[in-house]
């Protein structure tokens, strides 16, 4: 019965060519041979539209001994049908086939299937290859998931977002996480969602330096939504973003014309403070404190005010006095930023040695000169009130020594 269904296939009424297929869908799970399977992958090139589908239906059933290369290169070349049914149901039992043997022919069948044009065929694709890539990855599959992000379908790039974020760190390459950053500015919110979440899994995964690199290069980017983008992922990394490269471009991106942009680089450049206050931190922050740009230099002081709780190094004071003491406004925000995030148990004879340095190293012209600047200090930092009277005079002393050796 089976040979006899087989020839029909190759019947030249069309109507009978149908129900041979349909009839050969119904027994191949119970007799599958090669001569079946043949049959129904040369009737996937048949000229009827109904003749096409029910081979592909027949082959679904089949699925688990479906995966040799003629099968697989028949549905691929059915991805191309004219007839929209057929070339879906051609790519979902690609999909089957390769949940169930995820060979390098159906991994590339499938890729392929994602510069197709039906919209559909590029969605199920997607779908399919999310749920391989964990088990099976080639640098073209991986790349053709890139391109996959700019479709003009929503939804394609959607799932092609996804299926990158299950990729392991050992394959994500600058040119992937790239593309990633790219779709931070799509206009569908969920490519977006998925971006963000995509590069938090790349440096989850082991590939933080290839995301931050990425991510700093966005940071640079003319297109306000991939700013913005950037600094949610670099918000969301935290401790692994801490570079003075993240630091530098978070403080430039705090200039931007825009102010949703100018918030989210604040917004990022908070939490990591936060997080970590480290050497790398500090370092950026001093270097910046002294650029002549005013919004990078207050954007700087803003910060180290949010991280005074951990206790400032001797140059970091230094660089808030310079800073702040030129003017009443100044000592005033330094007292703010202090005595909000500031522990005083934590604020030690390093810190306050490190003040005192920062006074006597202006090279006083006088004593009394040198009165009113501790006086600044001590009004900038009204907890000092609590220190012992003799270590005050003791530094009254030493900043009369100093201007004392500087007159002769």
């Amino acid at each position: 019965m089976i040979n006899g269904l087989v020839s029909a296939l190759g019947g030249s009424d069309a109507n009978v060519r149908r129900y041979a297929c349909d009839a050969l869908g119904k027994i191949v799970e119970k007799a599958v041979t090669m001569e079946v399977i043949c049959a129904l992958v040369n009737a996937l090139r048949n000229s009827d539209a109904d003749v096409r589908r029910n081979s592909c239906a027949a082959l679904e059933k089949v699925s688990g001994q479906a995966a040799t290369s003629t099968v697989v290169n028949g549905l691929v070349d059915a991805l191309e049908d004219i007839d929209v049914g057929v070339s879906s149901k051609a790519c979902e039992v690609l999909s089957i086939i390769g949940e169930k043997a995820a060979t390098i022919e159906v991994i590339n069948g499938l890729a392929s299937a994602l510069g197709v044009c039906n919209a559909n065929v590029r969605r199920h694709a997607c779908v399919a290859l999310g749920k391989i890539v964990e088990k099976v990855t080639t640098m073209e599959l991986i790349y053709a998931l890139v391109n996959a992000l700019r479709d003009s379908d929503a939804d394609v790039g959607r799932y092609a977002c996804v299926a990158l974020g299950k990729i392991s760190g050992q394959e994500t390459t600058i040119g992937v996480i790239n593309g990633v950053v790219n779709a931070l500015a799509d206009a569908d919110v969920d490519v977006r969602a998925n971006a963000y979440v995509a590069l938090g899994k790349f440096s989850e995964k082991g590939a933080i330096i290839e995301v931050i690199n990425g991510l700093v290069n966005a940071l640079q980017d003319s297109n306000i939504d991939i700013k913005i983008g950037a600094c949610k992922v670099l918000e969301k990394i935290g401790r692994k973003a801490v570079t003075i490269e993240v630091i530098n471009e978070l403080l430039n991106a705090r200039e931007d014309d825009i102010f949703v942009g100018r918030s989210a680089a604040g917004k990022a450049l908070g939490y990591i403070v936060q997080d970590v206050a480290t050497v790398i931190v500090m370092n950026g922050l001093v270097n910046a404190a002294e650029d002549t740009n005013a919004v990078m230099k207050n954007g700087a002081f803003q910060l180290m005010g949010k991280m005074a709780d951990t206790g400032y190094p001797n140059e970091v004071v230094n660089e808030l006095l310079d800073a702040f003491a030129e003017s009443e406004a100044g000592l005033i925000r330094l007292n703010s930023a202090a005595s909000q995030n500031m522990d005083k148990k934590r604020f030690t004879d390093q810190v306050w040695n490190a003040l005192l340095e920062a006074s006597t190293d202006r090279q006083l012209q006088n004593y009394s000169d040198a009165e009113q600047q501790l006086e600044q200090i001590l009004t900038a930092f009204p907890f000092f009130c609590n220190i012992q009277y003799d270590i005050i005079t003791k530094s009254l002393c030493r900043i009369e020594a100093h201007w004392a050796s500087n007159l002769f």
